[in-house]
């Protein structure tokens, strides 16, 4: 079972992960990435359709809901999982460029700046990118594996 996290749900993980029927099947944690709309839902790239399953905030800053989860995975050996999306740079980019096109830029950044930095700040986290799908973003990471 993998624990959806949004950033506010913290409490909810912890609680989960202590409940003694819970803890075996609990294996991981996954991060849809979403901007907020204005005038409230969900700003969602991903298949969510609820914006309570969404997360709007990947800073790394110590603290931050981002590193909140990242520490508690690191420490309790459970894997992370977060879809290969940077919303912030997919608006940007959608406004330029066709739906799939704006991958082609939108991924590579978020590679470079969530993801490498994640795995240099916590070598020993299970993490995973989900859905990548393009040759520069597939690129960087292995330039940054062999690293």
């Amino acid at each position: 079972m993998y624990f959806c996290y949004n950033g506010t749900n913290i409490f909810e993980l912890q609680k989960a992960f202590s409940d003694p029927e819970v803890r075996p099947y609990l294996v991981g944690v996954k991060i849809y990435p979403a901007l907020p709309k204005e005038g409230g839902g969900t700003g969602s790239v991903t298949t969510s359709f609820s914006a309570t399953q969404d997360m709007y905030d990947f800073s790394l800053e110590p603290n931050s809901p981002l590193n909140q989860v990242v520490n508690f995975c690191s420490d309790n050996k459970l894997s992370l999982t977060i879809h290969c999306e940077d919303p912030e740079e997919k608006q940007n980019f959608s406004d330029m460029f066709g739906y799939g096109e704006m991958d082609d830029f939108s991924e590579p950044i978020f590679i470079i700046k969530t993801v490498i930095p994640l795995c240099e700040q916590y070598p020993n986290l299970k993490f995973y990118v989900a859905h990548v799908s393009h040759a520069d973003t597939v690129a960087l990471l292995k330039e940054a594996w062999d690293a």
